[in-house]
């Protein structure tokens, strides 16, 4: 089956399961996808952005809700959530405003703002358009990177796939690096 089939089938509810997480490799992803005409780059967009703010909320009711317990039953965790913790004290809206564009910090931050005492209606007010404005920058990097591609390599239509597989296998490998790194500190 040709490459373009699987995006077309697939790659809305690729971005909108990689949204659930961090997911900036698929939504870079998506965007270069849409630059070629195989999705469509509001559909993207809309895609990552629904996931990325049901996750977001997911992770602060459950900081809300249980977590000191869930940090006492991970406590390689606690160093950094009780960092994260410290800052958002002080610095509550600036935290929430920019946490998404803190490497490393996106899945932390939600899950400890729910514990900081921040307001669900807050937290969620300030962050979706954040992770909007994310999501846009995002899908419109891929685009560009596209644009790019297609200009310094006029033949790239002929191995878009080996393109798109050779950026999801940088994606996975610095996630995978990233994920080691965390555990080894």
């Amino acid at each position: 089956m040709p490459f373009e089939f699987w995006i077309d089938r697939y790659g809305y509810a690729a971005v909108l399961i990689a949204g659930l997480f961090e997911g900036e490799t698929i939504l870079l992803l998506g965007g270069l996808a849409a630059h070629r005409g195989l999705l469509d780059l509001r559909g993207v967009i809309a895609c990552y952005a629904a996931a990325a703010f049901c996750s977001n909320q997911l992770l602060f009711q459950l900081g809300r809700a249980h977590g000191p317990a869930l940090l006492a039953r991970w406590p390689v965790l606690e160093p950094r959530a009780a960092r994260v913790l410290e800052f958002a004290h002080r610095h509550q809206r600036t935290v929430v405003l920019l946490y998404r564009f803190a490497v490393g910090a996106r899945a932390m931050t939600p899950f400890v703002l729910g514990m900081s005492g921040v307001g669900r209606v807050r937290f969620a007010g300030l962050d979706s358009p954040i992770l909007l404005i994310w999501a846009v920058v995002v899908a419109c990097a891929g685009f560009w990177l596209g644009d790019s591609l297609e200009r310094w390599l006029p033949e790239i239509e002929r191995s878009e796939h080996i393109v798109f597989a050779s950026l999801a296998a940088l994606g996975a490998l610095v996630w995978l690096t990233r994920r080691l790194w965390t555990r080894a500190r």
